[in-house]
């Protein structure tokens, strides 16, 4: 890692959130004068975006609509994670004003998680069980919104906490880091949904992976349509070192290693899924897919990552010494575009374009 880029850290001055947007037949009939309020929606999308799995067994379903009208989204919280996608059983629910490529759930803060929009909305969304003899609601409520600039929300990771043995003075801070179309990473407090660090240049292109170190909170990799795997240390004036790149194929995913803090895998554009090292950037293994990657996953005890991308496979690897594929199949009728792994076992859900949610067991 001998070439640094220089990139000061600045906060961009908020701007004003825009409306929300009213049911489908509103617009329709031409009144554009809308409320600060939400829905919950009464279908699901057809595409899903992604999928996030709590400890407590709790699953988050992003969908958009990517093909109708109007460019709407919609969230959706289970119990289960064996209910989804069924809209028969789910908890609590809400329609986004666009569509939702990312979320994650947020621990430390109860039941709520971080999406982010296709207008460039990032949105903190909770819900909590109504109390006894009180209407039921099944709304995801809002906690909290603000505008991370003029282009789509693409990825987001949350932020680890720290640690008192880390020297971390804010270890009690929930944060979460966001990259967008125009190129733009924020690092956020998810307690107040305010912009801690805005990297308005940080990638000359859409920013489309970012990974948090599994156990520094001040440390995160991203990755862009510029060619450029960053590693980000934001207590650093020179924040961004670069990890790999400059060639002719572009990063398109990156997910950091929970069980091994100096691996990265990294999904690219010709269907590599490359292992790198977090200090030297240096390529440690190597697989080849047949398409573009979107998405990878590490299981949380086990070093297996699920792949998945512009296809309807699911891929496994183990990742010890060299990249082996421990499973493989093509359950999906349509691409494949988010991955979770059980908490409490081997058990890999996808979902896709095809709305669908599906498990296999891998080992």
């Amino acid at each position: 890692m001998d070439s640094e880029q220089d990139i000061s850290p600045a906060v961009e001055e908020q701007k004003p959130p825009p409306l929300w947007n009213q049911p489908e037949q509103d617009l329709a009939n031409g009144n554009m004068q809308v409320d600060d309020i939400s829905y919950i929606p009464a279908e699901m999308k057809r595409h899903l975006e992604f999928i996030d799995i709590k400890q407590d067994g709790r699953l988050l379903l992003g969908a958009s609509s990517l093909t109708t009208r109007y460019w709407t989204g919609d969230v959706w919280l289970f119990d289960k994670a064996s209910d989804a996608p069924d809209v028969g059983r789910f908890t609590a629910a809400r329609e986004t004003e666009s569509g939702v490529p990312c979320g994650a759930f947020i621990d430390g803060l109860g039941v709520r998680a971080v999406v982010g929009q296709d207008l460039g909305i990032v949105e903190v969304l909770g819900w909590e069980a109504a109390e006894e003899g009180t209407e039921d609601d099944r709304l995801l409520v809002t906690h909290g919104r603000s505008s991370a600039g003029d282009g789509a929300v693409l990825t987001l990771d949350t932020l680890s906490p720290g640690s008192a043995a880390g020297g971390d003075a804010d270890m009690e801070a929930v944060r979460a880091v966001t990259g967008s179309s125009d190129g733009r990473l924020h690092v956020w407090d998810l307690e107040t949904l305010v912009a801690e660090v805005c990297y308005p240049g940080a990638h000359q292109h859409s920013v489309t992976g970012v990974t948090a170190h599994p156990s520094l909170p001040h440390q995160f990799i991203s990755c862009g349509l510029d060619g450029e795997v960053l590693m980000w240390d934001t207590r650093a004036a020179k924040p961004a070192t670069r990890l790999a790149g400059g060639g002719g194929d572009r990063p398109l995913c990156c997910a950091w290693s929970p069980t091994d803090s100096a691996t990265v895998a990294v999904g690219w554009e010709s269907g590599r899924v490359s292992l790198l090292n977090a200090v030297s950037g240096a390529e440690t293994a190597a697989a080849r897919r047949a398409r573009p990657l979107h998405r990878l996953r590490w299981h949380p005890r086990r070093p297996w990552v699920a792949a998945c991308g512009d296809q309807t496979a699911v891929e496994v690897y183990s990742a010890e010494q060299k990249l082996r594929q421990l499973h493989c199949d093509d359950l999906h009728a349509d691409m494949v575009r988010g991955l979770a792994w059980a908490p409490d076992s081997d058990t890999l859900y996808s979902c896709g374009w095809d709305r669908a949610v599906l498990s296999r067991t891998v080992g």
